[in-house]
């Protein structure tokens, strides 16, 4: 996989909540072994890893097993996992690497009482090609038409309103730069924050100063440049490329500046930095960010991130989340199909082939799936990228007021996400269904339009492709 997905990759961080009860027992052998252990962990044949853990509902995981010791143990979030209430936790964990593996300390773990499972907090990744520019007035954005964004904003316009109006876009990414010109009218603002006193976390949702956002990567950011004393309240993109910025423009730029126009331009941007200025997720800071988006009411969650692995504890917190929320991925730029084909390479991306997130393929102007874009084998099924929208030279903001052409499913992802906004703005939803459900629906099943992939084998596959109109006006 590139070292930039930019379509969402995401690198599942497996999630090991370390809740295990302590190991105690008075034999003296026993106590020799013990013994033995510590000793062996403060040499050089100790190894060390990041870790989550699911633990029971109420059941904080101890500091030391005989295989193992935990440190720097720090409380996520509480779900459900498999039908379970369970507490989520990242920790440090050490052990004898000459006795153990990572996999070994996590099956035992995973085996005591306390603990439903155990995981590797691994990174997601994305993947981007930059090409930075400094006029800000061009005008080449292709994919207008193709996804039938000029015939919405006709409609929208026509009724006094923006496209995307009063629905928040959640981008968790790698921070926005929330003071580009063509951003910074878009921005989501946490007026309790905004209105608040500096260094106080006024709306008591555990940030502070979080008036545009939060940053959960673990990157120091400074205070605001406005006012604040927090980083954890400072999403700004540290991506050299500026990869969650460009994500951010391509849903809500501003129309009318002179600049270029988002999808859906009259939606609002809650930035969510979790990812890290190499472009790297922990599955531990995802998880946060997953829960922020939520906890502050975000309509939509744009993820262009993902990775090969699987994470049970990132897969419970997304399906919660797709209860209140419209989630959409990168299916990844490495022109894998999922796993559902027979060819050697396949494999499939997470979260993008949940059948409750929208996984998102890249199409290219002549509206064929893009060679380097991972795929979908057999269509239709839970394993499951649902649709292509177009990924290839696609402009948008990056820091300092710039702009960039960037491909990949990083950029086709963003474009489904305001989708989302724009039907869920303007979409007359029946009472009898949720409005993530109605929506991902109407996305997924519009007609009429579609791309295409010709596997290696000659093999064709079609699929839909974004039409933002046809599924406003309920064409199938």
């Amino acid at each position: 996989m590139k070292k930039r997905m930019i379509g969402l990759f995401y690198i599942l961080l497996c999630c090991v909540f370390s809740c295990a009860l302590a190991y105690i027992d008075t034999s003296a052998d026993k106590m020799s072994n013990d013994n033995a252990l510590t000793d062996s962990m403060n040499y050089s044949n100790t190894d060390a890893s990041s870790i989550l853990i699911a633990s029971a509902e109420g059941r904080i995981p101890e500091t030391s097993y005989p295989y193992c010791k935990l440190s720097d143990i720090d409380l996520i979030s509480e779900g459900n996992l498999n039908g379970s209430k369970a507490a989520y936790y990242s920790a440090e964990v050490s052990y004898n690497k000459e006795e153990y593996g990572l996999n070994d300390v996590l099956g035992l773990l995973s085996l005591e009482s306390n603990i439903i499972t155990a995981e590797e907090d691994f990174e997601l990744y994305t993947d981007a090609v930059p090409s930075i520019m400094t006029d800000p007035y061009m005008k080449e954005q292709w994919y207008f038409e193709t996804i039938g964004a000029d015939k919405v904003w006709q409609t929208v316009n026509a009724k006094g309103r923006k496209p995307g109006e009063g629905v928040v876009v959640a981008v968790i990414d790698t921070g926005v730069d929330y003071t580009h010109g063509d951003l910074k009218n878009s921005m989501w603002v946490n007026r309790t924050e905004y209105l608040g006193k500096s260094g106080v976390d006024d709306d008591k949702n555990g940030v502070i100063d979080d008036i545009y956002g939060a940053n959960f990567s673990g990157e120091n950011t400074g205070s605001t440049g406005r006012r604040g004393t927090s980083s954890d309240g400072n999403p700004t993109d540290t991506d050299p490329d500026g990869h969650g910025t460009h994500v951010a423009g391509i849903i809500a730029m501003t129309s009318g500046n002179g600049g270029a126009v988002g999808v859906a331009y009259g939606a609002q941007i809650m930035a969510v930095k979790a990812g890290d200025s190499q472009g790297y997720f922990k599955v531990s800071n995802v998880m946060k960010a997953i829960n922020y988006a939520v906890q502050m009411d975000a309509d939509v969650i744009n993820m262009s991130f993902g990775t090969y692995g699987e994470s049970a504890i990132i897969k419970s917190a997304l399906e919660e989340a797709s209860k209140e929320c419209i989630i959409v991925a990168a299916s990844g730029n490495d022109g894998f199909p999922n796993s559902e084909s027979s060819l050697d390479d396949a494999k499939s991306v997470y979260p993008a082939s949940y059948p409750f997130v929208i996984g998102v393929m890249a199409a290219d102007k002549e509206n064929n799936v893009t060679s380097w874009s991972n795929y979908d084998a057999l269509p239709y099924t839970d394993d499951e990228y649902e649709l292509a929208a177009p990924g290839y030279s696609i402009l948008s903001t990056v820091p300092g007021d710039k702009y960039a052409y960037m491909s990949g499913t990083s950029m086709s992802a963003p474009m489904v996400s305001a989708a989302a906004a724009i039907l869920l703005s303007e979409g007359d939803i029946p009472g009898n269904v949720t409005p993530a459900k109605y929506i991902f629906n109407r996305l997924v099943n519009a007609g009429n339009t579609s791309a295409k992939r010709t596997e290696k084998n000659g093999n064709v596959i079609r699929y839909p492709l974004l039409n933002i109109y046809n599924s406003l006006n309920g064409e199938q």
